[in-house]
C-alpha cells in the first residue's frame, strides 16, 4: 500500500517472537525506528536486524530502513556495549577551546562505522537546534545542542554529518525551524516560540547551512511559531514545510516528521485536535514525506485502508524522494 513507504515504525521487544512477525507483517513499513528497548547488547541487536530483513525478504518486501537516535551524553539508544560518545554541548565547548573540527569528524566516523555493522541506515542527528534558551529542558538541559552561536552549531553540524555521511550512515538534521528556543518539551506539551523575528533567524542559520551542504534528511518539530503561523505547529504547517523550508531555504530532500505520538500534537493549545489518522495525513498533506510512529498503542489505530486509498494519488513526489534516500545506503 502506497502509505507504507511514508510510514516509519516503533515497535517492541528484543527478539523477532510471533507477536512481533504478525504486527511488522500488519504494516509492512518501509521504515523503521528503534529505541533502547530494543536493545541488549550488539549481537542481539545485529540479530534481530537479521530477523527482520528475512522476514521482509521472505515475504517479497523490500528491506526497511533502519533509524536510531544516537546522538550522544544522555540521548543514546544503544549503551550496553556500544561506545559513550560525548555530549554535542561537550563537542561545541572542546572547539571553543581549540577551534579544531577534526576530532567532530573523526568520533561521527566512528560512530557511524558501528552502527554500520549494527545495520542500522539512519541517525536521526546532528541536532541542529541553538541553545539560546537556558529553560529548556529537552535541548538546553540535556546538553544536546552544540553552542548558544548559531554559527558553532553550523560549523560542527557539518563536520559531524559528514563524518556519518562518509561512512555510510544518513545524517538527519532537527528539529526544523529551531526547538532551542522554547521553554517546553514536545513530548509533554506544545511548545511556543514568541521570539522576535530576528532571534527566529539565528535558528535558521544551521539548517540554512545543512542544506546549503548537501545533506539530505530533515526532521520537523512539534512547535508553535505564531509568527509563522499561529495556528499550527510546523510538523503540520505548510507556511513552514513547504513555504520555509522547500521554498524558502530550497530543499529538496526528506523531511520526517517526529514522533507523532508526542503530547505536543494533542495539547490544548491547538485550536484543532487531531486523531493519529488524521495527524499522519496532515503531516504528509503540511510537506512531510516520511511519519514517525514510535509507540505500538498508537500505530494500532491507524486505519491502513483508509490511509492508502488517501495517499494512493497522492504524494508521488515524496515517494520518490523517499527512494532517493534509500539510495543512499
Amino acid at each position: 500500500m502506497s502509505f507504507r513507504k511514508h510510514l516509519f515504525l516503533g515497535f517492541e521487544g528484543l527478539e523477532l517472537n510471533s507477536e512481533l512477525k504478525d504486527y511488522l507483517m500488519y504494516f509492512k513499513a518501509g521504515s523503521l525506528i528503534v529505541f533502547s528497548r530494543n536493545w541488549d547488547s550488539p549481537k542481539q541487536f545485529k540479530e534481530l536486524l537479521r530477523s527482520i530483513r528475512a522476514l521482509y525478504r521472505n515475504n517479497g518486501i523490500d528491506k526497511p530502513l533502519i533509524g536510531v537516535d544516537q546522538e550522544g551524553g544522555k540521548v543514546q539508544r544503544f549503551k550496553s556495549g556500544f561506545m559513550d560518545f560525548p555530549s554535542f554541548h561537550s563537542l561545541g565547548q572542546k572547539f571553543k577551546k581549540d577551534g579544531l573540527l577534526d576530532y567532530v569528524y573523526d568520533l561521527a566516523k566512528e560512530k557511524a562505522r558501528m552502527l554500520k555493522d549494527l545495520g542500522v541506515d539512519i541517525n536521526f542527528s546532528p541536532v541542529l537546534d541553538v541553545a539560546r534558551n537556558k529553560n529548556n529542558p529537552i535541548i538546553y538541559q540535556l546538553e544536546r545542542s552544540f553552542s548558544e552561536d548559531e554559527r558553532i552549531v553550523s560549523l560542527l553540524s557539518a563536520s559531524y554529518s559528514k563524518g556519518l555521511m562518509d561512512s555510510g550512515i544518513i545524517a538527519c538534521g532537527k528539529h526544523f525551524p529551531g526547538h532551542g528556543g522554547t521553554d517546553e518539551d514536545s513530548h509533554l506539551e506544545l511548545p511556543v516560540v514568541l521570539d522576535h523575528p530576528e532571534k527566529m533567524f539565528c535558528d535558521l542559520v544551521p539548517f540554512s547551512s545543512f542544506i546549503n551542504k548537501g545533506f539530505s534528511m530533515i526532521m520537523s518539530s512539534h512547535v508553535l511559531y505564531p509568527l509563522i503561523d499561529p495556528d499550527r505547529p510546523a510538523t503540520l504547517s505548510k507556511r513552514i514545510n513547504k513555504g520555509l523550508l522547500r521554498n524558502g531555504l530550497g530543499f529538496k530532500g526528506v523531511l520526517v516528521s517526529d514522533d507523532l505520538c508526542m503530547k505536543a500534537l494533542y495539547s490544548k493549545k491547538l485550536k484543532e485536535r487531531f486523531s493519529i489518522n488524521d495527524l499522519f495525513l496532515e503531516a504528509l498533506n503540511a510537506g512531510n514525506d516520511m511519519v514517525l510512529v514510535c509507540h505500538e498503542q498508537y500505530a494500532k489505530e491507524l486505519n491502513l485502508k483508509m490511509l492508502h486509498r488517501k495517499t494512493k494519488e497522492k504524494f508521488r513526489d515524496s515517494r520518490m524522494r523517499i527512494d532517493s534516500l534509500k539510495s543512499l545506503t
